[in-house]
């Protein structure tokens, strides 16, 4: 695939890869090849709170990496009872 084949988003708390894989010009002797050609979706549920201005998604070698790095947890003080109006 090349990589303007395929799209990668974040709708909420799914990522979704979508795209189409386009079937080869040039064929080779293959007995049996296990491959499907067309449009396809593939949509990943998250289940943690992600920083969405990090994401980083690169494709290199045929490779689709996505980085999601993940909200750092937000320290709450805790006020005594007594420190209360």
């Amino acid at each position: 695939m090349a990589e303007g084949d395929f799209a990668v988003s974040l709708e909420g708390k799914r990522l979704i890869i979508s795209g189409v894989r386009r079937d080869p010009a040039a064929k080779l002797a293959y007995q049996q090849m296990e491959v499907l050609y067309g449009l396809f979706e593939t949509a990943v549920h998250l289940t943690r709170a992600i920083q969405e201005d990090k994401i980083e998604a690169t494709y290199q070698n045929g490779f689709l990496s996505v980085r999601l790095p993940k909200v750092k947890p937000r320290q709450v003080p805790v006020v005594g009872a007594e420190n209360t109006p």
